[in-house]
């Protein structure tokens, strides 16, 4: 059946897929959400061929539903959090992930210039990237938390378009996620993301591998990729998972002298095999008072911010 549309003409051959991409120039899931009169949109998947199969299809990318929320642009700006708990409530993400991020990140109050020679601020917010702060400008605590919660909910969207809006478990999201926040952007490009989409999860678990900087492979990315990959597997380490996490490892010991930290890194390695389901995780009641304010010599302004437990 040939339906006249307003926006498209549906031809005998067409499929979601090619209307999505080639027409509309979005997903599959972003157009059948727009469209309310396909009929029966369960059945209707990529490389389904619309035919006389389908009573009556109707697409119109003009129809006043509003986009979908993969298509529509969030307001970042309209986005604010005065505390841990509205970070984690507003992103939806697991406050165990969160104080992750803060812990490997730490808090700059006074924005400067980072390892990679870009201007830095709050829980790695690329000044340069967003061209919101200059060096020297100094921000508090409910700002901080604002732009962790800006930044996070960016990556998010960012991955969900990326994946067509795919579901994946919340423990791949969250390595995702990070991979996004301490790597770059580049990521949504990389083998990584590619069978991340395509739900290869055991290719994906040994792209897990960016550990070095100019060259140099660095202990303390080592120790993040092997929690990235711990987060991958959802606390539990396959035999992909573990493949790869001991490759890292060996690689940390050529980098790395201190046995405080390998012998940490190891026991993290061997509590790997008890299962965390970060799908329990709940919004707790964290108190600003376990958000503690410490000393740190490297920063500017003389303090950074570490999480308790």
């Amino acid at each position: 059946m040939v339906t006249e549309l307003k926006d498209y003409q549906v031809k005998k051959g067409d499929t979601f897929y090619s209307i999505a991409k080639k027409q509309f120039n979005m997903s599959v899931p972003e157009l059948l959400k727009l469209n309310k009169h396909v009929k029966n949109p369960e059945d209707i998947r990529p490389g389904v061929i619309l035919s006389d199969g389908l009573d009556e299809v109707k697409i119109s990318k003009t129809k006043k539903v509003g986009q979908s929320k993969l298509q529509a642009k969030r307001d970042y700006s309209k986005i604010k959090a005065n505390s841990f708990n509205d970070v984690v409530k507003i992103t939806g993400l697991p406050a165990q992930f969160i104080r992750f991020i803060i812990q490997k990140e730490g808090i700059i109050y006074k924005a400067k210039k980072g390892l990679a020679g870009n201007i830095l601020i709050g829980v790695g917010h690329n000044c340069d990237l967003k061209k919101d702060y200059k060096k020297g400008d100094v921000i508090k605590l409910p700002e901080v938390y604002t732009l962790l919660a800006r930044d996070l909910m960016y990556a998010k969207d960012k991955l969900n378009r990326v994946l067509e809006g795919k579901k994946i478990p919340i423990g791949q999201e969250c390595a995702a996620i990070d991979l996004m926040f301490n790597v770059g952007e580049s990521v949504t490009r990389s083998n990584f993301m590619k069978h991340l989409k395509n739900g290869n999860f055991d290719a994906a678990v040994r792209e897990i591998d960016y550990i070095s900087a100019d060259g140099k492979i660095l202990p303390g990315l080592c120790v993040r990729r092997i929690d990235n990959i711990i987060q991958f597997c959802g606390g539990r380490l396959n035999k992909s998972g573990k493949k790869s996490v001991e490759k890292i490892y060996a690689k940390l010991k050529t980098a790395t002298n201190n046995k405080q930290t390998l012998q940490e890194v190891k026991e993290k390695i061997e509590l790997a095999s008890t299962p965390v389901n970060l799908y329990a995780q709940k919004v707790q009641n964290i108190p600003d008072s376990q958000i503690t304010a410490v000393l740190n010599p490297k920063s500017d302004n003389k303090k950074s911010l570490l999480i308790d437990g």
